[in-house]
């Protein structure tokens, strides 16, 4: 994937890839390379581990990728985290904190949808509903999760409320897939 982008005379729009082809250290180099090639992005998979070098690396490919309308973050483990469960639960219970703070610093103002599977990111309750009140003002948002979290009473009174308001587009709870409108 990482050859194609090189190639692709930075006129790529769409990347869409499974967690499952792609390894820990090959999604920091895809990102890396998207950051080097690829303006013009709209949409865009990624196999998303919950470490600060993820982080770091895709807050730069969000203040690259200014076209970006629609991203699906797949968690991949690092090897730490596969080898330390430990490393993971405490990555996991911080990780949509993290999230959200790099999404409100650097999202584009063209991002309209965010999908994320169930393993990786977890917004607790006051950061989901702090996310969506500094996410207002920006362009509506379609949030996809396959987390159950978001199914429950109290979240769904918050996606109510800030889908009156105009601050969610829409929000579905389920299996995640990617589809490019």
């Amino acid at each position: 994937m990482t050859e194609i982008i090189k190639n692709s005379g930075g006129q790529l729009r769409r990347i869409l890839i499974d967690k499952y082809d792609c390894s820990y250290e090959d999604s920091l180099t895809l990102m890396r390379r998207i950051c080097e090639k690829c303006p013009l992005l709209e949409y865009l998979s990624l196999a998303f581990s919950s470490t600060e070098e993820y982080f770091v690396e895709f807050e730069r490919l969000l203040k690259f990728c200014q076209r970006l309308k629609s991203l699906l973050l797949l968690y991949k483990a690092s090897a730490n985290e596969r080898d330390e469960p430990y490393l993971y639960y405490e990555n996991y219970c911080d990780s949509g904190k993290r999230l959200s703070e790099v999404l409100l610093k650097s999202a584009p103002n063209e991002l309209r949808e965010i999908r994320f599977d169930k393993y990786g990111f977890r917004f607790s309750f006051d950061t989901f509903k702090s996310f969506l009140e500094n996410w207002r003002g920006r362009a509506s948002l379609s949030i996809v999760t396959s987390d159950f979290l978001y199914n429950k009473e109290e979240y769904m009174s918050v996606v109510e409320k800030y889908k009156d308001e105009g601050v969610i587009k829409d929000f579905k709870y389920g299996i995640i897939y990617f589809s490019v409108n």
